[in-house]
């Protein structure tokens, strides 16, 4: 599992994981379209696109040895 901080969140969230091992993220609109991605180590803030709209997201991420699970992040700006 892992932690998303703040949740709401307005321009920046930050991914706590279990371990420091690298990670890839994608950032889902709920229409399944793929709005953000990249790569980042836990405890490091990722920065939120500013054309994503207040509303709910969807947040998967993945490693090399760790598939997490979804969790839903909501933009309140």
């Amino acid at each position: 599992e892992f932690v998303l901080a703040p949740n709401p969140a307005q321009s920046s969230v930050i991914v706590l994981t279990k371990n420091n091992e690298p990670f890839s993220y994608e950032i889902y609109h709920l229409s399944g379209k793929v709005v953000l991605h990249g790569k980042a180590l836990s405890g490091q803030s990722i920065l939120l696109d500013e054309t994503m709209g207040n509303g709910a997201y969807f947040v998967h991420l993945k490693s090399e040895t760790c598939l997490y699970t979804t969790q839903k992040l909501i933009i309140s700006k």
